[in-house]
Formats: structure tokens, sequence, C-alpha cells
């Protein structure tokens, strides 16, 4: 639970037309909220830990989020409304945590920092995941984002539950050697929100900041 990131023109062009052609249908109008049209509101964390940036409008919520190792920071903005649904969280975990392993939805077999390597846990998310039904993987890459100034490495996926039940999610992983914090930041979205909201949610990305 983020980063020198490229302006709104440059994002459009560095979304791969794959991308575009799963999540839109080519007959389907494709429409970008510009994050520099609305307000926003400045966000510190209780513990002080992290701050963030995420809209002043009403369908915007953001929550702290309990969990059973309060060493462990969890934030997540959420968009709901009747066509769209849209999840960002950020977590960020000590490296030194002995239940890493807990915080993933994929196995991890082994804690070690080799095995916290982001690009190694792209590979074990999508190893674990390939065999489920209708999992897709779209894009993997290493040079679009970055978290406050940590290299982040990511995974563009689709899930399909059944009809008209598909979720996508953006993966990003990246470590935090200056507070020594593993990071990981995800944007889930129904297809109908995808490109929609992705400037909302770089906007959000890029105004993380890790405190100690």
């Amino acid at each position: 639970m983020f980063i020198a990131m490229s302006n709104l023109g440059q994002l459009k062009n560095s979304i791969f037309c794959l991308s575009l052609f799963i999540f839109y249908p080519l007959a389907t109008p494709i429409h970008f909220i510009d994050p520099y049209s609305i307000k926003w509101i400045d966000y510190t964390e209780p513990n002080g830990k992290i701050s963030l940036q995420y809209p002043n409008l009403t369908d915007w919520k953001i929550n702290l989020k309990d969990h059973n190792f309060k060493e462990i920071e969890y934030i997540q903005v959420s968009h709901v409304d009747s066509s769209a649904y849209v999840n960002i969280s950020l977590r960020i975990i000590p490296i030194d945590l002995k239940d890493i392993p807990k915080f993933f939805d994929f196995e991890v077999s082994q804690f070690s920092r080799s095995t916290l390597n982001p690009e190694i846990l792209l590979d074990l998310f999508e190893n674990y995941n390939k065999p489920k039904p209708n999992f897709s993987v779209f894009e993997k890459h290493s040079d679009k984002y970055t978290i406050d100034g940590n290299k982040a490495y990511g995974i563009l996926t689709r899930q399909s539950f059944g009809l008209g039940n598909t979720t996508g999610m953006l993966t990003l992983y990246s470590m935090d050697n200056k507070h020594n914090y593993l990071i990981e930041f995800k944007y889930i979205f129904d297809p109908n929100s995808y490109i929609t909201y992705l400037p909302i949610t770089e906007k959000i990305l890029d105004s993380i900041r890790i405190k100690n």
C-alpha cells in the first residue's frame, strides 16, 4: 500500500493496444477521467508511515484496513457506483517480518530476501494462478512505474468467474531498501472501469510517500 510518472498524454501512449482490445470492445467508446480536473485530498495514515492523495469526490472512500500484525500498513481507496467498481490497495510490509507469506494470495514456499525480489514475486503470482480457469496475463513490465522513487514491477491480469463476472487487476511489487519495506500496490477493476480510472489510479500511485 508510490513515484515519478508520465503526464496524461504519455500515459495514453504507454498502454498496450492488446490491453485496450481485451478490456474494451472496439465498438465501445473509451473515456478517460483527467485527474487534474478534480480536487484531491491529502491523507496520512495514523502511524505517519504513509501519505497519499485521493479524489475529493463523494463516491471515493479511503479505509485503513484492520489486520493481525501491527507492523503491516494496509490502505484501501475505493470507488463504487452503479456503473463501475474500482478498488486500489497498498500494503507496506517490513521485509524482516517472518510471517510475510501470509500476506500473499499465492504461495511463497520459503521466505527469504531473494524470494522477495519483485520479479520473482510476479513469477510466483503468475505461476500460481495459471491453472485457474479463465485466468489470463496481458502485460508484464518493469519500466512504467516507480513507488516513491523505487522501481516497481507490474503484471496486468484478468480472471473470469462466469458470464458477466470478470475482474481485472494491475499488481505492482517494489522494494524500499531505505526503509526496509516490501511494497504491494493493486488496482482491481471491472472491465468497464480499467481505462476510465487508470489516470486516477496512476495519480494516486504518484502521490504515495513512505516514511520511517
